[in-house]
């Protein structure tokens, strides 16, 4: 055997080393090589080991030929008959011989070998209920061991993990979540937790919650730690701690859900807040009919009040002018009259109503019509809620005719009073023409303001609008600012331009196949990003390996989600290709 692997001559190995050799010298190398910034170093040492570990298994397989003079067996045709995952051979003693090392390391032997391991792990957290501590020292220990110096096994049992944290709340996962972050360096190494796939984007907006909640004022962050205790001790709190706690029980709910979807049951949480809403419902409908039935009596006494004051008028009006002067005590009588207008209800509560009649509630049958006249006159008084309702009523045509005009009407008053998505949408009316004639500079204005107070919309309109060119020189550096800030808040189409920024050096950013790769797999559920994950794995970019199979299953997603740009690319694979992903 003339032939040596590259890595076997560059880590001074002897010809017949064996597989635990190989994978000392490869954890060896490893730890002097930084995986967040140096992942074409990375990419390179394992392509080398795995090829090593591939000569070894045919390398021992010739000397058995040899020995036997007997056919080997068709270790790839033994692989490959397995329709599931099969049990991994126990990791040979040094004293053994390598003859075990014939089997292919690509079998899925590290697969099952990384489950049990996670397995054996979780059945430990289940029966002794350890500390966060310990779970986290138990964890790093185990990747610690030999059997994790094997690549395909440390990955599995790290996807497998990740897996295992995304899915439905269970038992102990708080504190397996809490050793991964550390034990992984997930929150260091963000470009690695990209090759999570799927799981990448929960576990980082996990992580990034869980910074936002530590900046919490600390009564504020005692009390989610309260609700999470208690929910996973599947407490069942009375009504009056639900009450006094609901704003805090919502906010957990609604701005933390990746963090508490991996912390507690959220379900149970869900299921506090329905009873508070519940009660709270119950208690509101009960003043409402109290208020309507005192404001309904006070309305019959205005009225009797005032029909008593205008036959006292129309009296004196017709009466005789010497009686009127006599009646009077003067020569003549003034009266003006007055406009009296009994108000009917509250702001608010015109609000209420019209949405009774808008979902048939509190025994009032569905009339869209008596909607509007209710939240019409809450509007007027300046109730913004009622303001930005009939806005989108209009611009929807919900169960009425859409009406553009009247849309950017009431939308603009909702902006007045500051309510945000609004300032988003009349920069949109304004930049596009919609039920107003078309003014860059005043959506310009409306994208600003709305991008100031933090809304991830109006961020990424104003970044467009500034790309543009249209308004001033463009401003790089403040586009790429405010792409950034909308996508970090969750705006998929802002983080999928951010990669094709990176992969194409737009707004004057520097190449960075990471980034873009970074971005990209964090919005993989945007068809945009879907595209060019297909055209990564179609022509071997991003540091991806050419895949046609893998680029057809992202252009079939980008294509189901509307981006008919990619019929084309499909169309022209399976033309050349006879893939079984072509037949779906």
């Amino acid at each position: 055997m003339s032939y040596l692997p590259a890595f076997i001559e560059e880590h001074q190995l002897a010809t017949d080393a064996d597989e635990r050799s190989l994978k000392r010298a490869y954890a060896k190398k490893l730890k002097t090589i930084d995986q967040e910034t140096q992942l074409h170093e990375f990419q390179a040492l394992r392509e080398s080991y795995e090829e090593a570990l591939q000569w070894i298994a045919w390398r021992d397989t010739e000397q058995e030929d040899e020995a036997t003079s007997q056919p080997a067996p068709d270790q790839e045709q033994l692989s490959t008959a397995q329709p599931a995952p099969v049990v991994a051979p126990e990791v040979a003693d040094e004293t053994e011989t390598g003859t075990r090392a014939a089997s292919p390391p690509q079998a899925r032997g590290p697969s099952q070998e990384a489950a049990d391991i996670l397995q054996s792990l979780l059945n430990h957290i289940h029966e002794h209920q350890p500390a966060q501590d310990q779970v986290t020292a138990t964890l790093e220990n185990i990747l610690d061991s030999d059997i994790m110096l094997f690549f395909e096994t440390r990955q599995a049992f790290e996807w497998y993990i990740a897996s295992y944290l995304v899915q439905g709340w269970q038992s102990g996962k708080d504190l397996l979540f809490h050793a991964a972050v550390t034990a992984f360096r997930w929150r260091e190494a963000k470009t690695r937790l990209s090759y999570l796939g799927p799981h990448a984007h929960a576990l980082e907006q996990a992580m990034i919650e869980l910074d936002e909640i530590a900046k919490r004022p600390e009564a504020i962050r005692h009390k989610y730690q309260e609700f999470m205790r208690k929910s996973r001790n599947q407490e069942q709190p009375d009504l009056p701690y639900l009450k006094v706690n609901l704003p805090l029980l919502a906010r957990l709910n609604e701005a933390y859900p990746y963090v508490t979807a991996m912390s507690c049951d959220m379900a149970l949480i869900c299921n506090w807040i329905d009873r508070a809403y519940e009660e709270k419902e119950t208690s509101l409908h009960d003043v409402r009919a109290q208020n309507r039935g005192e404001k309904k009596n006070h309305f019959s006494f205005s009225t009797a009040l005032l029909v008593m004051l205008l036959i006292l008028v129309f009296r004196l009006f017709n009466a005789p002018s010497g009686e009127s002067s006599k009646q009077s005590g003067t020569s003549t009588f003034s009266a003006v009259p007055t406009k009296v207008s009994p108000v009917l209800d509250t702001k608010t509560e015109l609000f209420y109503l019209g949405e009774d009649y808008l979902f048939g509630r509190d025994g009032k049958s569905i009339d869209v019509a008596m909607t509007i006249k209710q939240w019409e006159l809450s509007a007027r008084m300046g109730f913004v809620d009622a303001q930005y309702g009939l806005a989108i009523l209009y611009k929807d045509g919900l169960k009425i005719p859409a009406d553009k005009t009247k849309s950017h009407y009431w939308m603009l008053q909702a902006a007045e009073s500051k309510k945000i998505p609004a300032m988003v949408s009349v920069g949109e009316n304004l930049q596009f023409g919609q039920g107003t004639s078309s003014n860059l500079r005043a959506a310009y204005e409306w994208y600003e303001k709305a991008a100031n107070a933090g809304d991830r919309d109006g961020q990424f309109r104003l970044a467009v609008l500034l790309d543009s060119n249209k308004l001033a020189k463009k401003d790089n550096q403040r586009i790429t600012e405010l792409l950034e800030l909308s996508a970090q808040q969750g705006n998929a189409i802002a983080g999928s331009y951010l990669g094709l920024g990176f992969q194409e050096g737009w707004w004057n950013l520097k190449w960075d196949n990471d980034k873009a790769n970074y971005w990209f797999l964090r919005y993989q559920r945007h068809p945009l990003s879907q595209e060019q994950l297909g055209l990564a794995y179609e022509h071997g970019r991003l540091g991806h390996t050419k895949d046609l199979a893998l680029a057809l299953n992202w252009y079939q997603q980008a294509l189901k989600n509307g981006n008919q740009k990619v019929a084309k690319r499909i169309e022209a694979i399976c033309k050349k290709n006879a893939l079984p992903e072509c037949k779906t």
